[in-house]
């Protein structure tokens, strides 16, 4: 019991543990992913004032607006990309505004940008450089909440198997005890009175 209880301690201090990792990683890719839609207008404005075709423009428009959360009625347009904390409204599930969807369409309008050898800004930040450099964060820091999020799923289910586990879980285990103690000393007894009212319960 005692092996039991220490290993339910470590499983407990695991789940807090790759919790703050979860949310660190979390706060890490909101500050990183707070200036892309604005970013990505001034990239479309920049490169409509290059030498460069307009169905170019036009396809670059239509990335940003999918990055911007536009549909067809201007009303259902968010504010903000999905997080945890503040998901995307039922109604426009179909803007793509996951984290996963946000990457996909920046990397899509750096790709249509190498290939225009007429974009060529004079701002660092819209550089095609500095875009390919600033993917490559934004798809770490993306990662890093997925990894953080599998390891804190892990650790949760290590902690029920440890709390909840049939016949080897503690929970099993101080039933069995409170049913020995009963079986020893009697249901009336000071003994059992003593384990029987201390609740264990499984979780919902």
């Amino acid at each position: 019991m005692e092996t039991q209880l220490a290993n339910a301690a470590d499983a407990l201090k695991q789940v807090k543990a790759t919790k703050t990792t979860v949310d660190n990683a979390t706060n890490a890719r909101k500050d990183i992913f707070t200036p892309i839609r604005k970013l990505c207008t001034r990239i479309v404005n920049a490169l409509a004032g290059c030498d460069v075709d307009e169905g170019v423009v036009e396809n670059a428009k239509t990335i940003n607006g999918k990055l911007q959360g536009k549909k067809a009625s201007k009303d259902e347009t968010p504010e903000t990309p999905a997080t945890p904390d503040t998901p995307v409204p039922k109604k426009i599930s179909a803007s793509q505004q996951s984290f996963d969807n946000l990457v996909d369409h920046f990397d899509k309008l750096v790709e249509l940008l190498k290939q225009q050898s007429n974009y060529i800004p004079n701002e660092v930040e819209l550089q095609t450089s500095s875009l390919i450099a600033l993917s490559g964060n934004f798809t770490t820091a993306n990662d890093a909440v997925v990894d953080a999020i599998t390891e804190w799923s892990n650790a949760m289910i290590e902690r029920d198997r440890r709390l909840y586990a049939a016949k080897t879980g503690i929970i099993d285990t101080v039933a069995d005890v409170k049913d020995y103690v009963k079986s020893v000393y009697n249901a009336t007894s000071r003994e059992y009175k003593q384990l029987s009212s201390i609740q264990f319960k499984h979780s919902n």
